[in-house]
């Protein structure tokens, strides 16, 4: 395992029992808000930094996105890319890899026509009130986490590997994805309740019942 050290400006690479292996330093880490481990190299996002941007892998420079909210980062689908995603609404999301010298390409906007009731009032009325606070690779896809900032609800959105929405889910709890290890099928969270902890889950893929019942209506 590779593990960002912001605090020291290093990596550390981990044995799977959590013994230290070996250390080295990564330049701008101390700046990074968030990061990503492509086999190309380290997506990072550098939100304290003056202007906020993002730092790609190797020798392939830094973006600045139009705009100083800060990012959340992700794998991109090949695992040669990175997904970066803003942290407050509109809650863009780009793409940037080798696949298109290190372009950024940008995917859809969250909208609040995805959700039903008081939440798309929510999200169409007070964009404000929700923010992220991770997106992690769970199977195929990702789960992008937003927090309400006034309650402790939590909206789930899934996407595919290319960055397009699905579905969403709630939850009414403080919790938040923050890894995830789709081979094993298991994933990470965060989950304060009266005293914070880290919680694993594990998950199954389950088929979707209204397509389900569809097909059957078909036959």
């Amino acid at each position: 395992m590779e593990i960002v050290d912001a605090a020291e400006g290093q990596v550390i690479v981990a044995d799977t029992a959590g013994s230290v292996v070996s250390r080295r330093n990564l330049p701008a880490a101390r700046e990074a808000d968030a990061a990503a481990r492509t086999e190309l190299g380290w997506f990072l996002a550098l939100t304290d930094a003056v202007p906020p941007r993002i730092r790609m892998p190797s020798e392939h420079g830094t973006w600045m996105p139009d705009s100083t909210y800060s990012r959340a980062v992700a794998l991109g689908a090949d695992d040669a890319a990175g997904l970066v995603w803003q942290s407050f609404s509109p809650f863009r999301v780009w793409r940037i890899g080798a696949d298109t010298d290190w372009l950024p390409v940008e995917f859809q906007r969250i909208s609040p026509d995805w959700f039903d009731g008081d939440i798309a009032s929510s999200v169409r009325l007070n964009p404000g009130i929700w923010s992220t606070t991770s997106v992690v690779s769970i199977g195929p896809g990702y789960v992008h986490t937003l927090a309400n900032r006034a309650t402790d609800r939590r909206l789930l959105l899934w996407f595919d590997s290319h960055g397009r929405f699905e579905r969403y889910s709630t939850v009414d709890a403080p919790i938040g994805f923050v890894a995830g290890a789709a081979g094993a099928r298991v994933v990470l969270a965060v989950r304060t309740l009266n005293t914070t902890e880290f919680v694993k889950y594990s998950w199954e893929e389950v088929a979707d019942s209204t397509e389900a019942t569809t097909q059957e209506e078909k036959r």
